[in-house]
């Protein structure tokens, strides 16, 4: 992996420290029990209401010690979070204990002006997250909307197995609602990303630079009690296969079966899950179609 493409995700323990017991520790909690979804990226921190980020939290270089929340300026119409400077489509906010409270006494606002602009792609993706955590789901999703330097496309998820074929396996997901058009696509999308984070020349197992990242994501993570303490990651790269996941797709749609015979000209192990509308729960692997 070149220099610039390096992924470097995590936190500061200094950031840690104050999510955990510090400055941010109350709306953490808050968030967590909405339900919401919190994913930490290089050196911020995004939260998710059904696809939507309601609010952006970031450690700055300088001064020491000094945070900034960013928020999309749509979401806050009516609400009053104190001074703030405007960046294209958002407002940045000086995050100190005073914005903190102000958010806090105002998040239903937020949540229910963010609710406007809810895609159902994005709310499903939340929703079936939210549904890895539960017991005896097959799989944990420990990161959304993959995002790696140079790299143009985003990848949906990124799951831990946990039974079946699939457990100790990383699974590198994309998922698609309805009729998307882009579903006969899925096949070279997803060659494009597992190039990157499981390439040829490690035979399938995960690069070790973003498997560093991860260690240090996800044992973030289990401190914040934002994952299940069932993910249990390894001390050394794991292997990497592919998951497609089509919910609420139509079955007189013609979509899949070019997506098959895309995969019949493949050598990229794969395996496929439909969900019906409603429905957030990965079957168990024995019943995922291999492609």
């Amino acid at each position: 992996m070149n220099e610039e493409m390096i992924f470097a995700r995590g936190l500061s323990d200094a950031f840690v420290e104050n999510l955990k017991h510090g400055r941010y520790a109350s709306l953490l909690q808050k968030v967590l029990s909405l339900g919401l979804d919190v994913q930490i990226r290089e050196d911020y921190l995004d939260v998710y209401a059904d696809g939507r980020c309601v609010i952006s939290l970031e450690e700055k270089k300088r001064p020491p010690d000094s945070y900034q929340a960013k928020i999309h300026r749509k979401f806050v119409v009516g609400a009053s979070l104190g001074e703030f400077h405007k960046g294209g489509e958002y407002n940045h906010y000086e995050a100190s204990d005073t914005f903190v409270a102000a958010y806090l006494a105002q998040i239903e606002a937020i949540l229910k002006n963010s609710s406007d602009y809810v895609k159902p792609e994005g709310k499903a993706e939340q929703d079936i997250i939210r549904a890895s955590y539960m017991p005896k789901s097959p799989v944990i999703f420990f990161d959304r909307q993959i995002q790696a330097h140079d790299i143009r496309r985003k990848a949906d998820l990124l799951g831990w197995g946990l039974s079946g074929d699939v457990q100790g396996k990383v699974l590198l997901t994309e998922l698609k609602q309805g009729l998307d058009n882009r579903i006969q696509d899925l096949m070279d999308q997803m060659k494009e990303y597992l190039k990157l984070i499981a390439p040829k020349e490690k035979e399938g197992f995960m690069e070790e630079n973003i498997f560093n990242s991860y260690q240090r994501v996800i044992n973030q993570k289990l401190q914040l009690k934002i994952l299940p303490s069932v993910l249990k990651f390894p001390p050394t790269p794991p292997p990497v296969e592919c998951l497609f996941i089509l919910y609420d797709y139509n079955e007189k749609s013609e979509l899949l079966g070019r997506l098959k015979d895309m995969a019949k000209k493949s050598d990229l192990r794969s395996y496929l899950v439909k969900l019906p509308g409603g429905s957030y729960s990965l079957p168990e692997p024995k019943d995922w179609e291999r492609l």
